[in-house]
């Protein structure tokens, strides 16, 4: 495999890992499982890589955090 190909291949791995880091936040948060989804949400940390799915993911986990029993 040439390299360029390998740089673009574990570009698009790290992405998808991301991605779905940010997807299990609003899972999670909706299954009240707060403390897992928060570890996904500091394991994608950076809010400008994915902006307005990120922040709008960590606005639920909040609320519904903040909510419950």
């Amino acid at each position: 495999m040439d390299p360029l190909r390998t740089v673009k291949l574990t570009h698009t791995i790290i992405w998808a890992f991301f991605v779905a880091c940010i997807l299990a936040i609003p899972l999670f948060t909706v299954l009240s499982r707060f403390r897992v989804a928060a570890f996904f949400a500091a394991i994608v940390g950076d809010k400008t890589v994915f902006g307005a799915l990120y922040i709008v993911a960590m606005l639920l986990l909040l609320v519904c955090w903040i909510a419950s029993p």
